[in-house]
């Protein structure tokens, strides 16, 4: 690899580090801290619903994809365990963030917390993967102050 391309990639990290660090230390109720001790469960859930999207399915619309079992056992163990929203955005549905898993994201947030923004909204706009990764870590930001505020509306000291 070049220098210049090495220097490249040092400046955009050191960046995304500096922006995050930032936006963390003046605005932390865009951040939501969490400790999960045991993900084996969500885990399991995330692998079978990886497995069933994979399947090879005559159809390729979000809905019927999200009638399935899987999915809805995903679904309802994130909508039920909040927290587990983090992992969920560590996970593969966010390596391939347009198309149907935008859909599928859109749905389980908006389930939660629906007056959460679509994902599709921040994606849609960019046209190259650091825009979007910005635009995700920006929708991210949304999806946490909705969790900090549930999270203060059911025990205030927590926050």
């Amino acid at each position: 690899m070049p220098p210049e391309h090495r220097d490249s990639i040092r400046m955009a990290i050191d960046y995304w580090e500096a922006y995050t660090w930032i936006k963390l230390t003046t605005k932390p109720d865009e951040h939501y801290w969490y400790s999960i001790t045991d993900s084996a469960e969500y885990k399991k859930l995330e692998e079978a619903l990886k497995e069933e999207l994979e399947k090879s399915n005559l159809s390729s619309r979000a809905s019927d994809y999200m009638q399935s079992d899987t999915y809805q056992t995903y679904k309802m163990y994130v909508c039920n365990n909040p927290e587990y929203i983090n992992l969920m955005f560590q996970c593969f549905l966010f390596k391939k963030i347009r198309g149907l898993y935008s859909y599928l994201i859109d749905d389980i947030i908006q389930t939660k917390y629906p007056s959460a923004p679509s994902i599709r909204t921040y994606v849609d706009k960019t046209d190259n993967s650091d825009d979007e990764r910005f635009a995700v870590y920006e929708w991210q930001r949304q999806i946490w102050v909705l969790m900090n505020k549930d999270k203060q509306t059911d025990d205030p000291r927590d926050i």
